[in-house]
């Protein structure tokens, strides 16, 4: 375990950009990654505050037995801005301490968290670095699709409550192009050799 707290990057991008598959891409060259996203959803039904929270707030027809249905609570708060905030306000503190937690434990320098709503969350604040995964409209519509068999509408109100992909780009330190015809492993190679590498060996 270190000792001290490592340097956090950041890996953002928005619904089906592919910033997953950069995130594996870093753990192979054995840099830890954080998944805010999985993270969040395995806290929805792991804390009881959470729980109790989002029951008063959007009422038991989100939850299935004991468990808050996702599918049910997305449903009701993607449809409305003002939910999506509401529910993020709940979320996003438990998930910025979970991370903060998981970090001390990582024998490594250098950390990376991976979330879709970097900046949505305030997240972004934590970060040292920040590397933007980019990739057409259509085809992150067509990726969603394909891997959640989600509706078209769906996904772009999905779209529509994260932030703009070129303010998010304007923002990065790094943009890794993932529309299928840019080698992934090639891009994230360049950014390991030359800058975290030489950080590492530190």
């Amino acid at each position: 375990m270190m000792n001290t707290k490592p340097e956090i990057w950041c890996i953002t991008g928005g619904i089906g950009s592919g910033k997953s598959t950069v995130a594996r891409v870093f753990t192979q060259l054995s840099i830890p990654v954080y998944d805010a996203d999985s993270r969040a959803k395995a806290l929805y039904q792991e804390s009881n505050e959470l729980k109790l929270k989002v029951k008063s707030i959007f009422g038991v027809e989100v939850f299935s037995g004991n468990k808050i249905d996702r599918k049910k609570l997305s449903r009701l708060v993607f449809s409305e801005t003002r939910l999506v905030e509401k529910l993020n306000s709940l979320v996003h503190p438990l998930v910025r301490k979970d991370f903060m937690d998981w970090t001390l434990k990582q024998n490594c320098g250098i950390v990376f968290k991976e979330s879709a709503i970097l900046f949505e969350s305030g997240a972004s604040r934590d970060c040292m670095k920040v590397i933007f995964v980019e990739a057409p409209e259509e085809v992150r519509i067509k990726r969603v699709k394909q891997r959640d068999n989600r509706s078209i509408e769906n996904i772009r109100s999905i779209m529509k409550n994260q932030w703009d992909q070129n303010d998010i780009k304007e923002k990065a330190d790094f943009v890794i192009l993932n529309d299928g015809n840019h080698s992934i492993i090639g891009q994230v190679w360049k950014i390991y050799q030359e800058v975290l590498k030489p950080k590492l060996l530190k």
